[in-house]
Parts: structure tokens; C-alpha cells; sequence
């Protein structure tokens, strides 16, 4: 049942506007972290989406995204429920910490510009 609930969040992601961050501008990699991170750029670079192999928390870089506010959510992919992560300015490195702390669970993290 969980992996129908990921496929309909995963349904809502525009895909063919969003490019792999090879180059890891966007996320702050933990050296220490166990978790892998994916992370997925619209082309105009006003969302990012996140994929989490765990609860653990992240940093991300907004100052790397255009706009200057950003909506956060975030999303189970194992229970297809949604949290709302706050609202974020642009211009700072921000820690993010999935809504419930159970570490087999996976998460995605959605970020978007507000305008």
C-alpha cells in the first residue's frame, strides 16, 4: 500500500522541468551523515524536491534558489501524509528535520518559491 501512496506524491512532481543537483550547490552534505539524499531542481530553480533514505536532519541552501521566500512540506512516502515545514527566506543555510522521528522511514521534502 505505501508504495501507491509514493507514486501518487511522486505523480505531482513536474518531472520533465526538473534537473538532478550534480553538483551539490543546493544541499549541505553532513560528512558524517548516513543518509542518502537526492535532490531534484525545477530548471528555473524556484522548487527543489528532496528525497531522504531516513530521519535525519538536512541543510539546504535557499540562497541557491530563486525567489525570495520558500514553502516548505513534507511528505511520507510510506503513509502518504503531509506536513507543513514552514515558511523560509531565502537568504541563509536552513537545518530541516522530518516531522516524526522513526529512522527506517523515508521522506521527500518539498521547497518552493511562495511567488
Amino acid at each position: 500500500e505505501f508504495i501507491q501512496k509514493a507514486v501518487e506524491i511522486m505523480d505531482q512532481i513536474p518531472w520533465p522541468y526538473m534537473k538532478a543537483d550534480w553538483n551539490g550547490e543546493f544541499y549541505v552534505k553532513n560528512p558524517l551523515s548516513e543518509t542518502q539524499v537526492n535532490v531534484e531542481l525545477l530548471a528555473n530553480k524556484r522548487m527543489a524536491m528532496l528525497y531522504l533514505s531516513n530521519s535525519e536532519e538536512i541543510a539546504v541552501n535557499l540562497s541557491f534558489l530563486v525567489g525570495e521566500e520558500f514553502n516548505v512540506v513534507w511528505y511520507s512516502p510510506r503513509t502518504g501524509r503531509r506536513w507543513r515545514g514552514g515558511q523560509f527566506a531565502s537568504d541563509k543555510v536552513v537545518k530541516f528535520m522530518p516531522p516524526e522521528n522513526n529512522s527506517e522511514w523515508d521522506w521527500i521534502l518539498l521547497i518552493g518559491a511562495t511567488q
